[in-house]
């Protein structure tokens, strides 16, 4: 079963987390979501992107989580809209990053998302 991850930092092509973290990506396509980074104490960037555009919220069920993809590519088309050219500070605006592809869920995501702080029943950074 297929699945698609948004990446915007370390776990992208040429940085230091890709080759530990992303063995067997199948395909790798530049990407543009729409939302606000912010810097932690750690200098580590955050993604937070607006409510209204989260289709699906991820489990600690890796096949669960394809299925759902897999349910709302279908639909997908009817969500997008354009992006803005830019965004001034504090405004959301476009955060450019890769959108990798994998076929092996359940090897992947358990150790992407210890990397990235995401607790499906707690707080998740």
């Amino acid at each position: 079963m297929m699945t698609t991850l948004f990446v915007y930092g370390t776990l992208k092509r040429g940085y230091r987390n890709h080759d530990r973290f992303c063995r067997g990506v199948l395909d790798v396509q530049e990407a543009v979501v729409r939302g606000r980074l912010h810097k932690m104490p750690s200098a580590i960037p955050v993604l937070q992107v607006p409510e209204e555009d989260i289709l699906a919220h991820g489990t600690a069920d890796p096949l669960a989580d394809a299925a759902t993809q897999a349910r709302l590519a279908g639909h997908l088309v009817s969500y997008l809209e354009p992006m803005p050219e830019s965004a001034t500070a504090g405004d959301r605006g476009p955060v450019y990053g890769e959108l990798f592809t994998f076929d092996d869920p359940e090897s992947c995501l358990p150790s992407i998302d210890r990397l990235e702080g995401f607790h499906p029943c707690g707080r998740s950074l």
